[in-house]
């Protein structure tokens, strides 16, 4: 890797507020708290803020590694104003931006936190105290290295542990779970089926083929199966569960965002595209078939020993569009079988 010139930071004693601007989307969230582990355990007397949209936020709620969670809401002119008052307010000592846009980074910039640590993407150094360069070799590596590169100028990311992504969830809500589970599929094991993706159709496998997998995990591997969809997913999960006459279970509507967090827990199987809930299922141990299409593995593979990916590659694949402007090739190309013999595997090992 080639060399970077960073900026040592002040001694972590000095440092008491920390506050950490979330990424957008939930899948990429989860990803990011390989660094909040190595600031908590960097800085371990400071207060932690994770600063997030609604959806993030709500996934961070309860996380180990974090003293507060603020809820941003940035898409309004009397929201951003709201947030550059609390920025204010709250007098941190350090701000870690990992977004890589302007707009995420500025109200850190304009607040006059005292340490200001994010990459130097998008021609951004000026804003920030301790800018991260941000190497052509960084695109290659997954995306939660990339995110704890932040904590370069106290340690060499390199150095430390792998990072372990956890997630917290609360007795009462393992407690629904318990019972829901036990709804669905009794005392047997339950697999889940995630066909949505929140970025676009492109990210999305068929739905006739997620209800055949759906078919042979309740038939020839014992599994009850539910079928679990985001707002605005509703219509995928009922076309899925229409495209056979086995008894998959539609959870459209049923879950909160923090119950398919408990349930997924529990869960002995999903197979889902690349998705928020694929990463959070990854962070929570759950034995989790990927598959990829218009999306990287390399960069944003579930993070997790049990977890594997399916891809069928194509020339103009990872193309990272909301929707394929041709015939979905990257998609179509992963057989029914291909995804099965992923869950027996996974299913058989110890």
């Amino acid at each position: 890797m080639s060399p970077r010139l960073i900026t040592p930071g002040p001694p972590p004693e000095k440092i008491r507020r920390i506050v950490v601007r979330m990424a957008n989307w939930i899948g990429d969230a989860v990803m990011n708290i390989g660094l909040l582990a190595a600031l908590r355990d960097t800085f371990p007397q400071a207060h932690i803020v994770a600063v997030a949209r609604r959806g993030p936020a709500i996934v961070l709620e309860h996380q180990p590694h974090l003293d507060e969670v603020h809820v941003l809401d940035d898409r309004s002119h009397a929201g951003r104003r709201a947030f550059q008052q609390w920025l204010a307010r709250e007098k941190f000592d350090a701000s870690f931006i990992i977004p890589n846009s302007w707009r995420a980074a500025l109200p850190f910039w304009r607040a006059g936190i005292p340490v200001r640590v994010g990459t130097t993407r998008n021609l951004r150094s000026v804003l920030f105290t301790h800018p991260i360069p941000f190497l052509p070799e960084d695109l290659h590596q997954h995306e939660v290295l990339t995110t704890r590169l932040l904590i370069s100028p106290w340690r060499d990311p390199e150095s430390l542990p792998r990072p372990v992504l956890t997630l917290g969830i609360t007795a009462e809500e393992r407690a629904w779970a318990d019972e829901y589970v036990t709804r669905i599929a009794g005392d047997g094991p339950l697999a889940c089926l995630n066909p949505g993706a929140a970025f676009g159709g492109a990210k999305r496998w068929p739905p006739e083929r997620y209800a055949a997998v759906g078919e042979a995990i309740l038939n020839d591997i014992g599994m009850s199966v539910f079928v679990q969809a985001g707002p605005g997913e509703e219509d995928m999960a009922r076309e899925v569960c229409n495209a056979t006459d086995a008894p998959l279970h539609n959870a459209s509507g049923e879950l909160t965002l923090r119950h398919l967090m408990a349930v997924l827990e529990r869960c002995s199987m999903l197979v889902t595209n690349d998705s928020g809930p694929m990463h959070i299922a990854a962070a929570l141990g759950t034995p989790t078939v990927a598959i990829f299409g218009s999306t990287d593995p390399v960069n944003t593979a579930p993070w997790a020993s049990r977890a594997i990916v399916v891809q069928h590659r194509v020339p103009c694949s990872p193309c990272h569009l909301r929707n394929c402007p041709i015939d979905h090739r990257c998609m179509t190309g992963v057989s029914v079988e291909d995804v099965l013999a992923k869950v027996r595997e996974l299913d058989s090992a110890p």
